[in-house]
């Protein structure tokens, strides 16, 4: 056989071999998919004193200077804000899809969903940034270990630089009430921001209705809201 052939199969094979490896590591891994809905009481938030970099006090602190007389808050708006923040979102649910090449996460209130991607690909290296970034995962016991990189830049009361990475240990505990609860920990990296990595645990309980409604909206009020706020400025400086 000769190489230009031998390629080929030897591609398939290693594909092959990857499917199979990660069909059995799902066999043995615990079972996420359904809808959740996360508990506001249990899940933490960002911390009130978070630990900044020069850069990340003085984006907080532009941030404010824009914004000190208006609330910010893209999510009534519509605005889909990305990772980490769109792991924070309450009062909608969360639709977890588990297959063995891939973890899909849909969000009743957010999209476009995000997927974890657990075949043994690692991140490309020519990765285009976006809201929620690459991620990939692979399981460690019973837990799901997540890394997602790849992410823009974010403004808002926390910022968020385009060197974010965040790993996440997703699994599931037993619970009195509930019977099992999906626990997600997150560790945020980001140099630029903070001069420490932040954690931030957050806690799902079942949900048996496993029918997301729709919810349909689009970031042009948000756009308007953000112009009208700049002219706003611009008059007051005059």
């Amino acid at each position: 056989m000769n190489g230009s052939r031998a390629t080929p199969v030897i591609r398939l094979t290693l594909l092959l071999l990857t499917c199979l490896g990660s069909a059995a590591l799902s066999q043995q891994a615990p079972e996420f998919t359904g809808v959740w809905m996360q508990d506001r009481a249990r899940s933490g938030r960002w911390p009130a004193e978070l630990p900044y970099t020069s850069a990340g006090r003085a984006a907080v602190s532009t941030f404010e200077e824009n914004y000190r007389e208006n609330p910010f808050d893209p999510g009534r708006f519509c605005v889909f804000q990305g990772m980490p923040v769109t792991m924070f979102i309450t009062a909608y649910w969360t639709e977890f899809i588990q297959r063995p090449e891939r973890m899909t996460i849909i969000f009743e209130i957010s999209k476009p969903p995000r997927r974890i991607y657990t075949d043994g690909r690692g991140h490309p290296d020519d990765l285009y940034p976006t809201k929620n970034g690459h991620s990939i995962g692979q399981w460690e016991d019973n837990t799901l270990v997540v890394e997602t990189v790849g992410l823009v830049a974010r403004e808002g009361p926390v910022p968020g630089s385009e060197q974010q990475r965040i790993v996440e240990r997703i699994r599931l505990e037993k619970d009195d009430i509930q019977g099992s609860v999906l626990v997600d920990e997150l560790t945020i990296h980001d140099p630029i921001i903070f001069t420490e990595p932040i954690i931030i645990t957050l806690y799902y309980t079942p949900w048996s209705d496993e029918d997301l409604l729709e919810y349909e909206c689009s970031d042009g009020p948000w756009r308007d809201y953000l112009r009208e706020l700049k002219e706003q400025r611009d008059r007051a400086d005059k």
